[in-house]
Formats: C-alpha cells, structure tokens, sequence
C-alpha cells in the first residue's frame, strides 16, 4: 500500500508537473495570437472611422455640383446682358437654393461685364436677391417672398462688389470643369467657407461668366470635433497647405491682436501625441501615406500610437488630408483586461484540475481557445456568435461580454439597427455569394442567387421636427421609422443607419423593377403620421418625407463603395426632382 501511495503521489505530481508547462504555452500561445487579434481589431476601427470621415465630407460637399447644375445647367448659354435673363435666373437660383439649404444657400453669378445676380435663401419662404447690372453702379438688394413675384428693392451697397476680381471668377474662368477654391475665412458668419464654381458659356460658345457658390464648413468642423475613437484620440481635416479645416481637439481658427479671425496651421500645432503623424505628413507623399493603412509610430513620450491618414478627393478638384492618431493601448487596453481574465482563469483552471480532474480543465480550456480563434475571426472581419453560455462564472461572463462586444460595434445605438461596419459586411457577403455559387463557410447561411439592391434612404423634414419639438423627439421618430422601415423586410433583408437620418437597405434577390417597388414602400412608411412623439399638440399630425436612391448589383458596381457612392447620388438627384 506504501508503494501504491508512493507511485500515485508521483504519478499526480507528474501529470500536475507535465499538465502546468503544457497549460502556460497554451495560454502563452493564445495570449500571443489574441495580441494580434486585438492590433488587428483596433485597425480595423481606424478604417472604418477613416471610411466615415470621408463619406461624410463627400456628402457634405456633393451638394453643390446638384446646386450649379440647377443653378445653370450644363448646355444651357448665358446672355451678354443678364438684364435679359433676369426672370429665368430668378427662377433658377430659387430652386437650386431649396436643394441643399446647408450649407449651400447662396448662389451667384458673374460675367465678363461686371454684372451680377445672386440669390441668398434667408428662410423656405425669403430671400435675399443681390442684382449689379452695370459697371457705374454698385449691387442692389431686393427681398423676394415668391419665386413668381418682383422683388422689393431694400438698399444699394456702398462698397463696389465687382465678380471679375474674386478668385472663384478668376479660377473657374481658366477650367472646363467644376472647380473649388481654396478654404478661406468668411468674415460675417467667422467660419471657414469654400466655393464651388464652373465657367458658363455665351451663345457663340465663348466664356460668358461663372456661377458658384459656397460651402459652409462649420457643419463639418462640429461633426469632427464630437467624433472620437477614443477619449485620447485625435483628428485632423486638412488642405495640402497645411491649413486645419477640422480638428476634434484644437480650433481651425484662431483671433489676430485686431480682433479678425485666422487660420490655425499645423506648424502653430503642440499637440504631442499629432506630433509624430504630422512630421511624417510633411515629409511624405498624401497619395502614398493614404494608401498604406494604419502605421505603427512612437509619440513624443516614446509611448506608441497607431495612424492613419484618408486621402480625399473629387472631381472638382477637392485635395484634402484626415489625419487620425490614437495611443495604441487605448485601442487594446479595455480587451486586454478581458484577455487578463482568460489567463487568470487559466491558470486557476490547473489548480481546479489537481482535485476535479482533466474533464474540468479540458472544457475550461476548451472554451479559453473558442473565444481566442473568436476575437481572430472577428478581427479578420468575420461575424462569429459563440455559442451562448449560461455558466455565471468569468468564462461565460467573458463569452456574454465577447458577443455583446460584437453586438455593440455592429448595432446603432440609437435606433437597434445596423451601423456602417453591419452594412459592409452583410454587402461583402453579398459579393461574396453571388460571385460563387459555392457554400462559403460563414455563419451566415443564406445563399445568394441573384442580384441585390442598396436603397439609400434621406429623410426629409427632419430638421423642422427637430427644431420644433426637441430632439428627444427627433430621436424617437428615427426609432419609430427605423423599426418601420425594418419590419417591412424579409429576413434575408438588412439596413443600416450611416449617421443623421441616412439609412442604407440591402434588398436579397432584387433586380431594378423590384427596387422601385420597395422604394414606393418605403415612402409610404416614411409618409405615415409619427405615434411615438411626446407633449405634441392634439389635432396635430407630424410627418417626414424622404428621397431614396437606388443602386443594383451588378449594373450599378461590383464593390461596396461604388455601390454606396450611386445610390447616395441617385437618392440626390431624387431630393432635386421634387422631393422635400
């Protein structure tokens, strides 16, 4: 008995001193391979903040070209004297101001003679018209109420106001195409504004004048200075001159001793942890840095941080820099903690298994790497749901915390619905399955045979509802129309909200005919009276509006962003032919 004693206490000993070595690579192993599940995990939320930023100044500046273009339409020939087109131009910079109110609600034109003729929206219903008909006078002011009536001559300027010497006359009047000017500070509003113009031609096809207007970027600046990956990040808009446009943690501009506003440079920036990020921007290439992804940098305090730089750009011309920094633990610190738990249960796991035996340290282990081979999907941009755990202990509370995370980064927190990241992988799906006809493998189980849409869904009147009865209320009607617009899809169905009151839907099997179907029922939804609002007044009935744009797999692109781009374009030209 001694001896069988003796040889089971060794044999004990042996196995706990071959199963805690074992244990510790394991656990080693999978904190390594998690590590870089993490590094990955925060990249990609890098991109997806960078993929935002510039959709957002698309969208904030597309606005404009639809303006110009209903403002003077390609085709259409200018009169030497404008005193022949006054009424047509009425007209015309009447309903080009509706489009877009903000920031483009002014619009003017110049020629070659000096004369003028400008629209500036004041309210839906009064507007401002700025008419110059000849060199000897200067700009008269007139109120207009109705596009069909004649204006109410108010003033004349005292300051002479000539368009042949503003740098949008001068800089459109050399390109064939649309064209930005420079960022510039605009001394009534204190903003930064820019302007978008294209040159006009005369009846012989020679240069006639240039019609423009202006961008307000005060819009933009507040979105980027309420926008944060993290509560140490930092983000930069930036011109090629080094001139901040937006910056969520300094001003873009800043008061001369004389009381005038200025820009704000980089070179004026003392930011320690932008440091790093902007000596590289002045050394490298924009084309080259945006295309290299997020890059590994040491801050001034040798601390590392991760950035990345967006690169945008348009058809007009538009030359733009985001730049984003944010310290590297802050990106992995709050996983980090988790993955500390799964080490510490680990390594308890190997105490328990000396009295409880292989079978409880197996599933403990078991479970340990499903929810390392998880976070690696995930990061890799795969959805994985771990099966649920009802264990109240730290495994399942980790497994709960895991697939939580994955809800939270995928789900608008306002509406419940999906957010941007949702929308591009249930598209990327899409792709997927419908270039192959074989399974993919993903949980995602739905096959895909034939085309899909994408509906880009603007809400119309929203702003009024807002500024009439609060914003609590404005959420609650993007709750009640988001749950609308979701419980009218089929299960294989999906939609997003990108920010504000945009909404992607990704219809399943849907060809062009299909789609128009579905807009008209979304309109509908849209168009029915709101219940959910609170402290509205009775007999009161409060309704939104929408314009919708449609784009089809794969007439329309073949990839995500192209996809996107022609609906949102589609769903602007939809708001331009009537839709308010």
């Amino acid at each position: 008995m001694h001896h069988f004693h003796s040889l089971k206490t060794r044999l004990i000993l042996a196995f706990v001193g071959l199963l805690i070595p074992v244990t510790f690579v394991i656990v080693i192993l999978s904190y390594v391979a998690s590590g870089r599940a993490l590094t990955d995990m925060g990249d990609n939320l890098l991109v997806e903040k960078a993929e935002r930023i510039s959709l957002v100044v698309a969208r904030h500046m597309y606005g404009s070209a639809a303006v110009l273009e209903t403002a003077f339409p390609t085709g259409i020939l200018a009169e030497d004297d404008i005193s022949d087109m006054l009424k047509e131009l009425q007209v015309r910079f009447w309903a080009a101001t509706t489009l877009y109110t903000k920031p483009n609600d002014y619009v003017y034109y110049g020629n070659i003679q000096g004369q003028n003729f400008a629209i500036k929206r004041l309210s839906p219903t009064n507007v401002n018209v700025r008419i110059r008909l000849n060199e000897q006078e200067n700009r008269k002011l007139y109120q207009l109420s109705d596009v069909n009536q004649q204006p109410q001559y108010q003033l004349t300027e005292t300051e002479t106001f000539d368009p042949r010497d503003r740098p949008w006359f001068t800089l459109a009047k050399e390109v064939d195409s649309h064209t930005w000017t420079a960022v510039y500070v605009d001394f009534a509003s204190k903003d930064l504004v820019v302007t978008r113009a294209k040159r006009v031609l005369d009846n012989e096809h020679e240069f006639a004048g240039v019609v423009a207007t202006d961008v307000s970027l005060s819009q933009l600046n507040q979105f980027i200075s309420t926008l944060s990956v993290t509560d140490n990040s930092r983000i930069l808009i930036l011109e090629p001159n080094g001139k901040i446009i937006a910056a969520s943690y300094t001003d873009n501009l800043k008061q001369q001793p004389q009381g005038l506003p200025s820009r704000v440079s980089i070179l004026d920036n003392t930011d320690q942890l932008m440091a790093p990020a902007l000596q590289a921007l002045k050394s490298e290439n924009w084309t080259q840095l945006s295309g290299l992804g997020p890059q590994r940098m040491l801050g001034s305090n040798q601390e590392p941080i991760r950035v990345i730089y967006k690169h945008m750009t348009d058809d007009a011309g538009l030359d733009w820099m985001a730049v984003m920094a944010v310290p590297e633990k802050d990106l992995t610190a709050p996983l980090r903690q988790t993955l500390s738990v799964v080490i510490f249960i680990g390594v308890l796991a190997v105490l328990m298994a000396i009295i409880l035996g292989i079978w409880i340290f197996g599933r403990i282990g078991l479970r340990v790497q499903q929810l390392s081979v998880a976070m690696r999907h995930f990061a890799l941009g795969q959805t994985v749901q771990l099966p649920s755990c009802e264990q109240e202990d730290e495994i399942g509370l980790l497994v709960q915390g895991f697939n939580m995370m994955q809800k939270e980064l995928l789900t608008d927190r306002l509406t419940g619905i999906g957010n941007r990241m949702a929308l591009e992988r249930v598209m990327g799906h899409y792709l997927t399955e419908a270039s192959s006809k074989e399974p993919q493998g993903d949980i995602q189980s739905q096959q895909k045979d034939g085309p899909f849409s994408v509906l880009f869904v603007d809400l119309n009147r929203f702003k009024p509802l807002n500024d009439t009865y609060g914003h609590d209320n404005g959420d609650q009607a993007l709750k009640e129309i988001s749950q609308r617009l979701k419980n009218n899809l089929s299960a294989r169905d999906h939609i997003s909200r990108l920010g504000g009151d945009e909404f992607v839907i990704v219809i399943a099997d849907c060809d062009l005919k299909q789609a128009v179907r579905h807009k008209e029922s979304i309109l509908q939804l849209v168009r029915t009276p709101l219940t959910q609002l609170k402290n509205i007044p009775q007999n009161v009935s409060v309704t939104l509006d929408a314009a919708v744009g449609i784009a089809v797999y794969p007439e329309d692109g073949a990839d995500i962003s192209t996809l996107l781009k022609k609906s949102d374009r589609n769903m602007y030209l939809d708001k331009s032919k009537g839709s308010r």
